[in-house]
């Protein structure tokens, strides 16, 4: 690897990602572990990641890693669909990041004022009870 171009961070698994920064040309390099690869403006990245992030395909939460919505194959919330809590605890499966866990984290962090006026630390400790509710 050239002397300008490091590892930036560094992904696990199928579909996890490798970035590679090239500081020299300014561009970044996205390689999917066992899926394809990108390039692109640096700039232009980090632009995409964020509106992402605004647009609640890039979702956080606490004590879990970053959900990715594209890689779950969860569409958006039809107008007016809303779920609740109990609804999302009934599931039986026990990990983290279930097709109604998706949905309900958005609806929850929407309900929190999320993008612009996101009421952050009461979100996320809701979510955070939800989760440990999930586990338990």
């Amino acid at each position: 690897m050239p002397d300008h171009v490091f590892i930036f961070a560094e992904g696990f698994e199928s579909g996890g990602r490798t970035l590679f920064l090239d500081v020299r040309e300014g561009k970044i390099f996205e390689e999917e572990i066992r899926c394809d690869s990108s390039e692109g403006d640096l700039k232009e990245y980090f632009e995409g990641l964020k509106e992402k992030y605004r647009n609640l395909e890039l979702i956080p939460c606490p004590g879990e890693e970053m959900i990715e919505v594209r890689a779950t194959g969860v569409g958006p919330e039809k107008l007016g669909e809303t779920l609740s809590e109990e609804e999302v605890l009934m599931q039986t499966e026990p990990l983290w990041g279930t097709h109604l866990d998706i949905r309900y984290t958005r609806q929850l962090y929407q309900n929190f004022g999320w993008p612009n006026a996101f009421r952050r630390d009461e979100a996320l400790r809701e979510i955070k009870e939800l989760i440990e509710k999930r586990k338990s």
